[in-house]
């Protein structure tokens, strides 16, 4: 997976940057690599992070210059994360319902129908949570 090179204006103090993960505010390089890794115990996987971080500070970007008089509006999300600790996969209701979070899980983690059944109830069941998005 390649990382996306930023721009001057993607590293700018003031860019709205939220952790993805805890929703604290960070700022795009380093302090958001420090986050990642003291705040939630991740060093694998920072260039997915930084990625992500920059695709959303470029959209927050093109939001703004596009936004009407009164404003971006905002709406709610739904999104599932994985139950393994440290994984920061995620996908939508679609995906649970398609099969993606089942394979995620097979594939990534190595977990069969056999583990799942013997787990303790909930073990492996994906958290739903809802993030506000602008729109």
């Amino acid at each position: 997976m390649s990382v996306t090179v930023p721009t001057l204006e993607s590293l700018s103090l003031d860019c709205g940057l939220k952790c993805d993960m805890c929703n604290e505010s960070v700022n795009y390089g380093d302090d958001y690599i420090a986050h990642l890794q003291f705040a939630h115990q991740i060093v694998k996987n920072i260039p997915f992070f930084m990625d992500k971080a920059l695709k959303t500070i470029k959209g927050d970007q093109s939001d703004l210059s596009t936004a009407s008089s009164t404003g971006p509006s905002s709406s709610m999300q739904t999104s599932f994360l994985c139950p393994v600790e440290n994984c920061i996969f995620s996908t939508t209701k679609q995906g649970m319902m398609g099969g993606a979070a089942a394979s995620h899980l097979s594939k990534t983690h190595k977990i069969t129908g056999a583990d799942m059944k013997t787990a303790a109830p909930g073990k492996y069941k994906f958290k739903k949570v809802k993030r506000e998005t602008k729109s």
